[in-house]
């Protein structure tokens, strides 16, 4: 999942990151009943936030 890049990494609070992973991974069948581990933020060389990567668990 990918996010639009910010300027600031705390301008997307982590909690809004989860709850909006967690409403995409309900579109995709093979994700069902999968959560997201907390996010590990990535970013472009210079600096800006360019997305979060999750890592999927099965309960």
């Amino acid at each position: 999942m990918t996010a639009a890049p910010v300027e600031k990494p705390e301008a997307v609070p982590l909690a809004t990151v989860k709850a909006l992973a967690l409403r995409e991974l309900h579109k995709f069948p093979e994700f069902n009943g999968a959560i997201p581990t907390n996010p590990t933020p990535l970013y472009f060389p210079d600096g800006r936030l360019a997305a979060y990567e999750f890592r999927m668990v099965k309960s």
